[in-house]
């Protein structure tokens, strides 16, 4: 694929072609990028919904860590708690997008064989969809945990506001791994069922 970036024309008519080689590429571009998702890039409000309840879930992770280890509320603690809804909101559309995809490819298979598309098939695509995503979620929560838990032992300067920002990160971390896993394909089958 060539770059964008092109030489400086010699005439201005020259300038002129390029722009419009590069807007076609652009369109081109778009086009493909709508044909890839189609009508299913957008959530409803239920996906939604779903996707929220890993929040509090997390957060009440963060505090039971903070509250176990006897740490205060500071601002320190509240950028781990911005980072871990991050992550937490990250895991859990990931966790939406699978099962989402195993579904539509069961609808397909059904109506290949010429049937209905059954809760059968339902409980299978969520099974498909979120036994995919177990290794990547475990690998993103060891990766996470593997970064923070060291600075949880550390002694120095500046410490104490690096394992502030790191505990609500490791407690809501364990807490929305857990909601990830299990809660939210149950959740998601019983609204789509």
């Amino acid at each position: 694929m060539r770059s964008p970036i092109v030489a400086a024309p010699a005439r201005p008519a020259d300038a002129l072609d390029q722009i419009g080689t590069i807007q076609g590429r652009f369109r081109r571009r778009q086009r493909r990028v709508r044909r890839h998702q189609g009508s299913k890039s957008a959530y409803g409000l239920t996906e939604t919904m779903i996707l929220m309840l890993s929040l509090p879930v997390a957060l009440v992770g963060g505090i039971w860590l903070m509250s176990w280890l006897g740490f205060n509320t500071s601002v320190a603690v509240a950028v781990g708690f911005i980072a871990l809804a991050g992550v937490a909101a990250e895991t859990g559309v990931i966790m939406l997008i699978y099962p989402d995809h195993a579904m539509e490819k069961q609808k397909q298979a059904a109506l290949a064989e010429g049937r209905l598309f059954t809760k059968v098939d339902l409980n299978r695509a969520i099974m498909v969809g979120a036994v995919k995503r177990v290794r990547p979620k475990m690998m993103t929560v060891v990766a996470i945990m593997a970064g923070l838990l060291p600075i949880l032992w550390r002694t120095g300067t500046g410490s104490e506001i690096m394992q502030r920002i790191a505990v609500p990160m490791i407690g809501g971390m364990v807490s929305s791994t857990l909601l990830t896993l299990v809660v939210i394909p149950a959740v998601y089958g019983l609204i789509k069922g």
